[in-house]
């Protein structure tokens, strides 16, 4: 992928799109956006061989919005991360399967230790976020705008799973919760792993 990603750069190139100065900013653009095309086309592959597109699809609107400003462990070879992504992907999938409810559907506390998992994780998530990684550390104001955009996604996160409760539309509330959960875990490995 990085090999085509720098042809499609020096092709830009050729054709006078892009200075030759810009050439490593495009290959990182062109190479990332290939990356996103592959995690999605697989997501949505997992998705269709196990009968649950839109659950994955509303696990991955929740995820990728609240963990782009939390934070968390990160791989570092790509291949690991498609793998370990695709892996999480199999949560929602088979969330019923699993046992993971949070709640039944009549609203009561079926499971009061995936409420108590969520809270947990809602409290990790306020102390721990945002958290730097090894290629990237965030400075005051960054970690600023990072934490204040991070706390207004898991709040409306929050709300939603409020609103499709009263919806009876537990099932995504589920999800919702699922994903934050899961967000609080890679924080927590990678404030183990990467101190």
């Amino acid at each position: 992928m990085e090999k085509l990603s720098k042809e499609l750069s020096y092709q830009l190139l050729a054709w006078g799109i892009i200075d030759h100065d810009d050439i490593p900013i495009y290959q990182y653009g062109i190479l990332n956006g290939m990356i996103i095309i592959i995690n999605l086309l697989t997501a949505v592959v997992i998705g269709f061989f196990t009968g649950s597109i839109v659950e994955i699809l509303v696990f991955l609107a929740a995820f990728i919005s609240l963990r782009s400003f939390t934070g968390g462990v990160h791989l570092d070879s790509k291949l690991l991360c498609y793998i370990g992504s695709s892996l999480i992907l199999l949560i929602p999938a088979y969330m019923d399967e699993l046992g993971m409810i949070i709640s039944d559907s009549i609203g009561g506390l079926a499971n009061p230790v995936g409420w108590l998992l969520l809270v947990i994780a809602i409290v990790t998530i306020l102390c721990l976020m945002p958290m730097d990684s090894k290629k990237r550390k965030l400075d005051r104001a960054e970690k600023r705008r990072f934490r204040f955009v991070g706390l207004s996604i898991l709040g409306m996160q929050l709300l939603i799973m409020v609103i499709l409760s009263v919806m009876d539309l537990y099932h995504y509330c589920y999800i919702i919760g699922v994903s934050i959960i899961i967000v609080a875990v890679l924080i927590i490995i990678g404030k183990k792993v990467f101190r």
